[in-house]
């Protein structure tokens, strides 16, 4: 017993066919937004990844141009050169290699939880998902589509009825008798 009320969102087969529709319909579109937001930050680490050993020689060929153009007030040039080579120092540091993997590992938590709410598969996942696409640091700028995103996947998921068409889905029994563990 989980200590609900009966007919609470944890007792399958409660639902009627336009309940489960209504719960469908609900979170299509925030599953979609976390799908494009982890899609996109996604495709963002993997780039920014793949560029990162080439930062560092970019940064010196800045350093070199401004150096080398006289119309620039040699204050600027200070300021330019201590900015460029901070930035050279910092994807040069092993921490940038792990920083753009722990990216690439929240994109592909908000990625599947957005598939979990898409198909109302779990709840786990798409409420990782949807707080870690709230979180600037984790999805780099696609927090200005992960904050509305991750927030309304969040209303969606506390309804009752999504909770139920959840519940119920989890109830069913799996067509492969192995499918079970691949949940």
């Amino acid at each position: 017993m989980s200590g609900y009320p009966d007919g609470g969102y944890d007792s399958p087969g409660q639902l009627s066919p336009q309940e489960l529709a209504a719960a469908r319909s609900a979170a299509q579109l925030p599953g979609v937004l976390l799908l494009l937001t982890g899609l996109l930050s996604l495709i963002g680490s993997v780039w920014g990844l793949i560029q990162l050993p080439q930062v560092p020689a970019q940064m010196d060929d800045a350093i070199a141009r401004i150096d080398a153009d006289p119309n620039i007030p040699q204050e600027q040039k200070d300021g330019w050169r201590n900015l460029l080579t901070q930035a050279r120092d910092a994807a040069a540091h092993p921490a940038a290699w792990v920083g753009y993997a722990l990216g690439i590992g929240s994109s592909l938590v908000v990625l599947l939880g957005g598939y979990k709410l898409v198909t109302l598969s779990g709840r786990a996942l798409p409420i990782a998902g949807s707080v870690l696409a709230m979180i600037p640091c984790t999805v780099g700028c696609c927090c200005v589509l992960g904050v509305p995103a991750g927030f309304w996947a969040l209303v969606v998921l506390s309804r009752a009825d999504v909770k139920a068409a959840i519940a119920a889905g989890r109830a069913l029994p799996p067509a492969d008798p192995d499918a079970q563990y691949l949940r």
